[in-house]
């Protein structure tokens, strides 16, 4: 490759969570990395510095030739969803209408701006030409506007979850709201290219905004690689117990990630039909009020376990009979989640408890993968669970195939060449 080119392709990726954090945002960022790679891009890539959530593992899909910056993050921990808990008082307001000030989009934001000088003495010390980003957290993408104003460079903004839509923002006060519905103004309108994880929010977008750029859905996927990693792990599924397993985030009175009903069809499942051979695996992040919740219930066939290396998550996906997804109403129909594609591809049959209309629901009918019940509904969350025990749960045996729009090696060579598209312009 000549000197030119490599010039040409170089590309400025700026973003909060990378490896070897294995905090979920890493996943859909670091898989294009990898791919960005493979491509010819060479990446400067400015993240955060974690030492809490650390996979090493990850490390092995960082591109030999990417240039990595790290910077801590140094920020109170500010509950922005508990406003409507505080007592109606004046010192209450005052404080939140600070935060709304000066913490607006997100907490991050001076950790961005703090960033920036280091980011302008790059592009211009390497002649980078585009950058990219991705959001939440939203503070980034006022970075990279602030990038493209002062370095005049091109730059991408990707949705993995709606920003002024989203439910989280709308409980928000009306400063906050005004405050985030211009700066999202300013970065749509002024995008060279967009990418979405739904038809939904790329509709919302162009019906709201109708910007000049290119507004491209590229979905969460897999990445086959992945599937590989290790042969066996020591696991807590014992044989001959037909085992259920969910892995991933679960907080009781959490509005997405709540997994009260799940434990209370399975407590019905177990009792109503006198289970004595099936058991009920949590794995992933919670906390202490969920556990408490969980040993309440009471149910010696329910177990929870702390978060393990994605690696030992995979072999034990693989020995598990049934793998558990749940989204609740307030996520957008429209999102497919990795952990769908991750599920599917280790052959597993999938009861999904969410909403039974959307991107979600039809990949998982369409391509036989599973069986969704409407996560509000308990009687018909037995009924799957009893379903599922039964072996009468379809899947298809290529996966690989019938998700293959959601293969990571795939959507990334589309949004690749978009890239490298962008730079020839």
């Amino acid at each position: 490759m000549n000197k030119e080119k490599q010039e040409n392709l170089k590309l400025l990726y700026l973003l909060m969570y990378y490896a070897p954090c294995s905090h979920t945002g890493t996943f859909r960022n670091l898989r294009f990395s990898k791919y960005f790679g493979k491509h010819g891009f060479q990446q400067f890539i400015f993240t955060g510095k974690y030492n809490t959530n650390i996979n090493l593992k990850l490390n092995e899909s960082i591109p030999t030739d990417a240039i990595i910056y790290r910077k801590k993050i140094n920020i109170a921990q500010f509950k922005w969803t508990n406003r409507q808990n505080i007592k109606n008082t004046l010192c209450s307001k005052l404080v939140f209408l600070l935060k709304d000030i000066f913490f607006s989009p997100d907490k991050y934001i001076w950790w961005v701006l703090a960033y920036i000088p280091k980011m302008i003495w790059t592009i211009r010390k390497e002649k980078i030409k585009l950058l990219m980003t991705s959001g939440p957290c939203f503070s980034l993408f006022i970075g990279a506007y602030l990038l493209k104003k002062i370095c005049k460079v091109k730059f991408i903004l990707d949705y993995r979850d709606p920003w002024t839509n989203g439910w989280i923002q709308q409980t928000q006060g009306f400063i906050y709201q005004k405050i985030i519905s211009f700066w999202e103004r300013r970065c749509v309108c002024n995008s060279d290219l967009i990418t979405t994880c739904t038809t939904e929010m790329r509709e919302y977008l162009q019906e709201k905004y109708h910007p000049k750029c290119k507004i491209l859905k590229i979905p969460n996927g897999f990445d086959l690689d992945e599937l590989d990693w290790g042969t066996s792990v020591k696991t807590p599924i014992k044989d001959n117990i037909f085992t259920f397993l969910y892995t991933g985030k679960f907080n009781i009175f959490d509005k997405i990630y709540n997994p009260e009903n799940m434990l209370k069809a399975y407590d019905i499942f177990t009792r109503k039909y006198d289970i004595k051979d099936s058991e009920l695996f949590f794995i992933g992040a919670s906390n202490s009020e969920t556990k408490k919740y969980i040993n309440d219930i009471n149910n010696q066939y329910v177990h929870i376990f702390d978060s393990m290396p994605k690696q030992d998550i995979i072999q034990i996906q693989k020995k598990a009979n049934v793998l558990i997804h749940f989204f609740y109403p307030v996520t957008p129909k429209e999102i497919v989640s990795l952990k769908i594609c991750e599920y599917a591809i280790c052959k597993k049959p999938i009861i999904s408890f969410s909403i039974k209309e959307g991107d979600l629901y039809n990949l998982i009918k369409n391509n036989h993968i599973g069986e969704t019940a409407d996560t509000h509904n308990i009687e018909e969350m037995v009924s799957l669970y009893h379903k599922a025990y039964q072996g009468k749960i379809e899947i298809s045996d290529n996966p690989e195939e019938q998700l293959s729009d959601y293969n990571v090696e795939y959507t990334s060579s589309i949004l690749a060449n978009e890239i490298a598209r962008l730079i020839k312009e």
